[in-house]
C-alpha cells in the first residue's frame, strides 16, 4: 500500500481548506499578536493564498477579554476544537465546548458567559494550544511578538512538581511565559501560577540581596558571608538533627519501661521529674540549645505554663495541671515533653 501526502490533489484540496478558512477571517496579520507564530499564517504562506479567492459574509463579534489573564477574539477563530479538547481532555475543566450552530459554530463558555473563577481554571492551556491569534495571553498584549522575545528555559518554583516553561524576555524583563512541549514532568502542560505568577520576578518589593538579622534587624551582607552562615547553619541542623534522634530514642525508652511497669499507674512521684529533663539537656549542642529546651518546655502552649525546672514537686501550684495535661493521672512527665515537643515541631 503506497499512500502520497504530497500528491497534485493533495496539494489543491489543502490550498482550498486554507481559503475557506480564510473567507471568514480578519486577515490582519499586521497588527496580529499571534503574528509570526501563526500556523494559519504559515500554511497560507506556503500554499499561496492570498484570502480573495471567496467572498460572503464574515464574522463580527465583539472580543472577549472580561478576566485578567485571557483575551479571547472569536473572528480569528478557525473552529479546529483544539482549545475545546485541552480543555475537556486534558484539563477535564469542561470550560469551553463548540456553541451555536452551522456558520456562528464558535467555541465558548456555558451560555456565552465571561470567565471566572468559578468556570474556568485559568491555566492557559487552551492559549498554549490555539494555533491563531484568537486566544491570547492578556498580560502579554502590546509588548512584542514571538520574533522580539528572547526564550529562556526554566523550572517553575511554586512547587515541587518541577514543570518547564519558556520565559519570554523583552529588554531584560519577563514579557509572558509559553509551554515547554519537550518538559519531561508537565511536557507543555501548565496551571494558573507557572504560566501567569511570573509578576513577582519584576517587583520592587522582590528581596535581591541576602539579609542577615543583626541587633534585631535585617541587614544586607555580601554572598560570601551568607553562604557562610548557611554552611553554619546545615552543621548545626546536622549535630542537632543527631541529638534529637538519640533524645527521641531515650525517651521512647524510657516510656516504654515505665508503662510496662504496673506500679506507676495511678501514681506520680517527684523522684522521676528530674530525671524526666537529663536526657533532653545533655543531649543540646551547646547554651543556645539549651536556652531553646528550657524555653520549650516552660512554654504555655505546650504544657500550660510554669513548669518546675528541674523539678516538679506535689507541692507546686501546677503539679495537677502538668499531671492531666492531656491525658490521664498515670502520664509520667517525660511522656508529656516528649509528646509536646513532637506535636510542636521540636523533636
Amino acid at each position: 500500500m503506497e499512500i502520497s501526502t504530497e500528491s497534485e490533489t493533495v496539494l489543491r484540496i489543502r490550498k482550498r481548506l486554507v481559503s475557506l478558512m480564510l473567507s471568514n477571517h480578519p486577515n490582519d496579520c499586521m497588527r496580529c499578536e499571534a503574528d509570526g507564530e501563526c500556523a494559519l499564517q504559515d500554511l497560507a504562506y506556503e500554499y499561496g493564498v492570498d484570502g480573495d479567492e471567496y467572498g460572503g459574509e464574515k464574522w463580527d463579534l465583539p472580543i472577549r477579554q472580561a478576566n485578567p489573564f485571557i483575551t479571547y477574539e472569536p473572528n480569528k477563530c478557525i473552529v479546529c476544537g483544539r482549545c475545546v479538547r485541552i480543555c475537556n481532555e486534558v484539563v477535564m475543566a469542561g470550560t469551553i465546548d463548540f456553541t451555536g450552530r452551522g456558520f456562528h459554530t464558535v467555541p465558548d463558555t456555558a451560555f456565552r458567559t465571561a470567565r471566572t473563577l468559578s468556570n474556568c481554571e485559568f491555566c492557559g492551556q487552551c492559549v498554549s494550544t490555539c494555533p491563531t491569534g484568537a486566544l491570547t495571553d492578556k498580560k502579554g498584549r502590546g509588548k512584542g511578538r514571538s520574533k522580539d522575545f528572547r526564550k529562556v528555559r526554566t523550572t517553575c518554583g511554586y512547587c515541587g512538581t518541577g514543570c518547564s516553561f519558556f520565559l519570554n524576555v523583552k529588554d531584560n524583563k519577563v514579557v509572558k511565559v509559553t509551554s515547554d512541549y519537550s518538559g519531561p514532568v508537565n511536557q507543555g502542560n501548565l496551571c494558573i501560577k507557572g504560566r501567569y505568577g511570573y509578576d513577582f520576578i519584576h517587583s520592587p518589593d522582590r528581596i535581591t540581596k541576602p539579609l542577615i538579622r543583626k541587633g534585631g534587624k535585617f541587614v544586607e551582607v555580601s554572598w560570601d558571608e551568607a553562604l557562610g552562615m548557611t554552611a553554619e547553619g546545615e552543621a548545626l541542623s546536622k549535630l542537632a538533627e543527631e541529638q534529637r534522634a538519640r533524645i527521641r530514642t531515650e525517651l521512647w525508652d524510657d516510656d516504654r519501661k515505665i508503662f510496662a511497669n504496673r506500679k506507676w499507674s495511678g501514681e506520680f512521684t517527684s523522684a522521676l521529674a528530674p530525671t524526666c529533663f537529663y536526657p533532653l539537656l545533655a543531649g543540646a549542642a551547646d547554651e543556645r540549645q539549651i536556652e531553646h529546651l528550657l524555653s520549650a518546655l516552660s512554654d504555655e502552649a505546650l504544657f500550660g505554663g510554669a513548669v518546675g525546672l528541674p523539678s516538679v514537686q506535689r507541692s507546686h501550684p501546677s503539679y495537677r495541671e502538668n499531671v492531666y495535661w492531656r491525658g490521664p493521672v498515670w502520664a509520667p512527665l517525660n511522656f508529656l515533653v516528649w509528646q509536646g515537643l513532637r506535636r510542636n515541631g521540636q523533636l
